[in-house]
């Protein structure tokens, strides 16, 4: 995640496990007052946060979309979230998370998300993502959310650390092939089976 987000210039980054990669990113802020302040500063902002509340983070989402469905305070931006089961289910999303991913193309709003286990996130994130960063993974359950796009998915038991395949839905069925992370991202404890990009411009 940290090499997408340092392509990105207006972003909020929710550092829910307070990852030591994210220590020089952005400027921590304790509180959704603060960081939404301090974004409207600047034309520039990184923002990062590490506080888990739905409310909080459903709120900013609402910044990020066209009335009448959101609040609108924010275009051309980006939301970030390291372990996004923190904040959804395999049942459940928040509305304002949903519209940022349905309707965010209104404002160019962006969302990148990592979790370690695919099936604690609801579908509708896997099936709406333009992009998939698929990293090293061996659990049945979570090899099956991908048996059906990629042509062999048993190649992800296989990934070394910082290997992924990327998955794109404008190349479903073609022959995919391995790429290292340049920061060498992969599945120790803290690092993600999976990261997700939606938005109006492709991350690779």
């Amino acid at each position: 995640m940290r090499e997408l987000l340092n392509r990105e210039n207006r972003c909020f980054l929710f550092d829910l496990m307070a990852d030591p990669k994210f220590e020089d990113w952005g400027v921590l802020v304790d509180n959704m007052e603060d960081a939404v302040k301090l974004a409207k500063k600047t034309e520039r902002y990184r923002v990062r946060m590490q506080f888990d509340e739905v409310e909080r983070f459903d709120f900013l989402c609402k910044l990020h979309v066209k009335q009448p469905h959101g609040l609108q305070v924010f275009e051309n931006s980006t939301i970030a979230v390291d372990e996004l089961a923190m904040f959804c289910s395999s049942a459940w999303l928040p509305d304002g998370l949903k519209n940022v991913i349905r309707l965010g193309r209104h404002t160019q709003s962006r969302f990148i998300a990592t979790t370690q286990r695919p099936p604690d996130i609801t579908p509708f994130i896997r099936s709406q993502a333009k992009e998939q960063y698929l990293f090293q993974m061996h659990e049945p359950i979570d090899l099956q959310c991908f048996a059906k796009r990629l042509p062999d998915v048993n190649q992800l038991t296989t990934l070394k650390t910082g290997e992924y395949i990327l998955w794109k839905p404008s190349e479903m069925n073609a022959n995919f092939s391995l790429r290292r992370s340049r920061n060498s991202l992969g599945p120790s404890s803290m690092e993600p089976s999976v990261e997700y990009s939606n938005g109006n411009k492709s991350e690779e």
